[in-house]
């Protein structure tokens, strides 16, 4: 129960982030609602996944584990600057806070971290790429994702572990890629 509702929570959030990049055609109301809305998914998804938190001191750290911890802290970091500087410049839902200095300020914070947010994503599904398959494939069959390209031709585009055209894709499409991937660096 728990693993469906934190799928439906990430799948939520993923959804969620590409229409609020589109605030011009959504508008400023219906932005900040979803906006509101994005900010409690973040907090839920924080919460289901709190026993990540609570390891972060245990263990080896490897190349893999640390650039998949700096993406995070990232990732949170820039999340939490999307949602405080969207706080500060609301005029409907927090309206009530009644802030009103820093607007400008908060405005830059709100664009530059919220396109940092989707470049961070991207990093951040392409590290959990294996999960992501594994969930399509529960949910469409055994055979639904599996030995075919999921992605774009190559690693280096920033997605993280996607499908190696160096193969001929009747190898797992992720681990080998990540793995032949870090090697190089």
């Amino acid at each position: 129960m728990k693993k469906n509702v934190r799928w439906i929570v990430d799948v939520a959030m993923t959804v969620l982030l590409l229409v609020l990049l589109a605030r011009q055609l959504t508008g400023d109301r219906a932005h900040e609602w979803l906006g509101a809305g994005m900010f409690v998914l973040w907090i839920l998804h924080h919460l289901l996944n709190l026993r990540w938190w609570t390891h972060l001191t245990k263990g080896r750290y490897t190349l893999v584990r640390t650039l998949s911890l700096l993406i995070n802290l990232a990732l949170f970091a820039a999340m939490l600057t999307t949602m405080v500087s969207g706080i500060i410049l609301s005029r409907e839902v927090f309206a009530f806070l009644d802030i009103h200095g820093g607007r400008a300020l908060a405005r830059s914070a709100h664009i530059a971290a919220s396109f940092w947010s989707f470049v961070l994503m991207g990093a951040h599904l392409g590290l959990h790429w294996g999960m992501v398959l594994a969930q399509v494939r529960k949910v469409g069959g055994k055979e639904m994702g599996k030995n075919r390209p999921m992605g774009p031709a190559h690693p280096c585009c920033g997605h993280g572990a996607l499908w190696d055209p160096c193969t001929d894709g009747a190898s797992d499409p992720i681990v080998p890629v990540s793995e032949r991937f870090l090697r190089i660096l």
